[in-house]
């Protein structure tokens, strides 16, 4: 008997003794959520430990913060969705910041976006505080682009929205239902290809700086 048909054969034994799987709609089991700041610590803990910088802020000081950190930095140029969570930005830019709209095709402004924008701005829809990882729904108004270009990428998350696991934010309705783009990110990008040296910035930004908002 040819090997695929042994493993199929295999596969559908296992099957028939243990019963169908469960059905993917079928909605998952919510388990008890640790303590905001239980999750915020081991949140900003697996993200430093990834070599990303947190800085920790609130709804009314945010934007200053950003600002604050941009100025210490060579950060010149900020990208932000145009039709974002953050558009207000571009109706009223600050001082000594050139912020550039993302709201047309890619092709249309590839250039610019490789060749002359520092930063770029996004909104994560949660956080994973076990893993230091965020969790962004890629589309119109989160444009994919802005977390794999720029050197920078400077992220906004809510405390509020921080999970203690992968499997429990899946489990939440209120992620529901979930988008076919989802980026995961747990730090700025890095790999060990090259003699097995570990190099960040090889594969997008070399710098992950999350405006945590409590």
């Amino acid at each position: 008997m040819p090997s695929r048909d042994r493993i199929l054969q295999r596969l559908r034994s296992h099957r028939a003794a243990n019963g169908s799987p469960p059905s993917a709609t079928l909605p998952l089991p919510l388990p008890t959520p640790a303590p905001v700041a239980d999750k915020i610590s081991a949140f900003i803990a697996a993200l430093e430990a990834s070599h990303a910088d947190v800085l920790r802020t609130t709804d009314s000081t945010w934007q200053q913060d950003l600002l604050n950190h941009i100025a210490c930095h060579p950060i010149q140029t900020l990208m932000v969705a145009e039709h974002g969570p953050f558009h207000a930005l571009l109706s009223s830019p600050p001082p000594n910041l050139n912020l550039v709209p993302y709201g047309t095709a890619l092709e249309d402004i590839k250039d610019a976006l490789f060749h002359e924008i520092d930063a770029g701005l996004s909104y994560a829809q949660a956080g994973i505080a076990e893993t230091g990882t965020l969790l962004l729904k890629m589309g119109k108004h989160e444009p994919r682009a802005l977390s794999l270009v720029p050197p920078t990428h400077y992220v906004q998350v809510a405390a509020s929205t921080l999970y203690g696991t992968l499997p429990e934010a899946f489990a939440d309705p209120a992620l529901q239902p979930l988008p076919n783009n989802m980026v995961l990110i747990s730090g700025p990008s890095k790999t060990a290809d090259i003699q097995q040296t570990l190099a960040y910035g090889a594969h997008g930004p070399k710098q992950l700086v999350v405006l945590l908002v409590e």
